[in-house]
């Protein structure tokens, strides 16, 4: 019966300076709604400041 009920949903809140939402920021909004845990920090004990930035170099 719990499957029928909509999953909860919780509004991204964005940088005033971007046009779209960064996926750290999508992932955010979901662990606080309840959608998804946070496993990095439950894994780790580290939980994200958000002051770094995670990206790929391609050389």
């Amino acid at each position: 019966l719990e499957a029928a009920w909509p999953s909860k949903r919780k509004r991204v809140q964005t940088d005033p300076n971007t046009v779209f939402a960064s996926i750290e920021q999508v992932y955010r909004a979901q662990i606080e709604a309840g959608r998804i845990e946070d496993i990095m920090a439950e894994e780790s004990g580290y939980e994200s400041s958000g002051l770094e930035a995670s990206y790929i170099v391609v050389g």
